[in-house]
């Protein structure tokens, strides 16, 4: 997923235009979007981060959908799944209240898009300039704007993620795997099983990490019963959902 952009900023001496970055970069790389699984969006209310929540387009809190049209125009077909990294209001110039209402319109009206994957407002708590007039706690509390958020119906952020496992090596009747992981979870002793081939859940003793993260490997004892060769496969290990 590339960075977020300033789509409100202009190409000047010290900074480019999206719309131009884009178009040269896809020119530079024409199937560089063949690496990209998301978009990041920094949907933000311009201008002066206090733009009204019914405005549409570039520089509003729907400039996703304008980065998603450009990007099609640009020849890209993949439908990218949209994450708004960041977007929000500035309580410099609106109350606290306007800014709430302005918020609870946007979750229930604007970010219900079905292509939006989440939505993270700037900023949760940053109690020092220049990003107070942002944040939702001020003064060690936080104020009503998150306390409103909060109750907002929400869809539990559970995103798919690749599950693997490589036994590199196996001591038998002893209940040790050697193992790797190779998926994108992070593993833990109480999100994961160990089943053997009918699909009975063994009793997991003992891992040599507190947690796996990709990447990671290291060894699991558990109790088993008896073993039963399916080609190459012995056990098959996964988190528990």
């Amino acid at each position: 997923m590339p960075s977020g952009f300033d789509a409100s900023l202009p190409t000047t001496k010290g900074s480019l235009d999206e719309s131009t970055y884009l178009l040269r970069m896809i020119k530079k790389e024409p199937d560089i979007f063949e690496l990209v699984d998301g978009w990041a969006s920094h949907s933000y209310p311009n201008p002066n981060f206090s733009g009204s929540e019914y405005a549409s387009g570039r520089g509003t809190i729907r400039t996703f959908e304008w980065e998603l049209s450009f990007l099609k125009n640009l020849g890209v077909k993949k439908e990218l799944p949209v994450f708004i990294t960041e977007t929000g209001w500035s309580k410099n110039k609106l109350n606290e209240e306007i800014v709430s209402r302005k918020f609870n319109f946007a979750f229930e009206n604007i970010w219900n898009n079905n292509k939006i994957v989440a939505v993270t407002p700037f900023i949760l708590n940053y109690e020092f300039p220049p990003f107070d007039i942002f944040s939702w706690k001020n003064n060690g509390n936080y104020h009503n704007l998150y306390e409103n958020i909060q109750k907002l119906p929400k869809t539990k952020g559970i995103p798919p993620q690749e599950e693997k496992a490589a036994v590199s090596k196996i001591l038998a009747f002893t209940g040790i795997l050697f193992v790797e992981n190779t998926g994108q979870t992070i593993w833990t002793k109480d999100n994961l099983k160990v089943i053997d081939e009918k699909g009975n859940k063994l009793e997991i003793i003992k891992i040599s990490l507190n947690s796996y993260e990709p990447g990671g490997s290291g060894y699991i004892i558990f109790k088993k019963k008896s073993f039963l060769f399916l080609d190459s496969t012995l056990l098959l290990w996964h988190p528990e959902r």
